[in-house]
This record gives structure tokens, sequence and C-alpha cells, in this order.
């Protein structure tokens, strides 16, 4: 019989060079326009993961702006009562009377 197992230096030997190729290989894939493109993937997640934060504070921002000036308007619309006019606040006041009002209004200057 004829003995296949290489001594132990040239094993050592192998596994060197095998991790050597290896290396060289991996290398050359990281090099390769396609891990170019995973790369600049990467980049552009990693920009917007910066950049959610911001994103998701600003549109809170401004849905909090929508709701207070929804609020306030409503506040508006039923304390003069102009749910059904669609006038302007100052002309539906005074075609509605201020009997409908909390205060009266002063009179138009002329």
């Amino acid at each position: 019989m004829i003995n296949t197992k290489p001594p132990v230096k040239n094993a050592e030997r192998a596994v060197i060079e095998l991790r050597a190729n290896l290396e060289d290989e991996v290398v050359a894939v990281v090099d390769s326009p396609l891990s170019s493109w995973e790369k600049q993937k990467a980049r552009r997640r990693d920009q917007f993961q910066r950049l959610a934060p911001w994103v998701v504070r600003l549109m809170m921002l401004f849905m909090l702006a929508v709701l207070i000036g929804e609020i306030w308007y409503l506040i508006n619309i039923f304390q003069f009562g102009l749910v059904q006019t669609g006038l302007p606040v100052d002309l539906a006041i005074r075609q509605l009377g201020p009997d409908l009002l909390p205060t009266p209004i002063p009179p138009p200057l002329p």
C-alpha cells in the first residue's frame, strides 16, 4: 500500500497556501463591481438610517402643527356658531348677530 498521508509539515504548508489562495479570492470578490454596488447600497442604507429619525421627527412636528390648527379651527367654528355658513368669520358673525356670541361685537367703523 502506498502511504497517502502527507507529512505534517506538508499539511501545514498546504493549509497556509489554501488560506492564502482563499484570501486572494476573497479580495478578488470584494474588488468586483457587484461588491462595489453592495458597498454603495450599504452606504445608502447607513445614510438613510442616520436620516430616518430626523424625517420622522419632522413628520411628527408637521402632524402636530396640523392637529393644533384643526383644533383651533374647530374651537373658532363652535365658539362663533359658524358650522353651516361657510362665510368669512367677520362677515358671518355680523350676519348671525350678537346674540350667538359670548361678548357683543363693536359696530363697524365708518
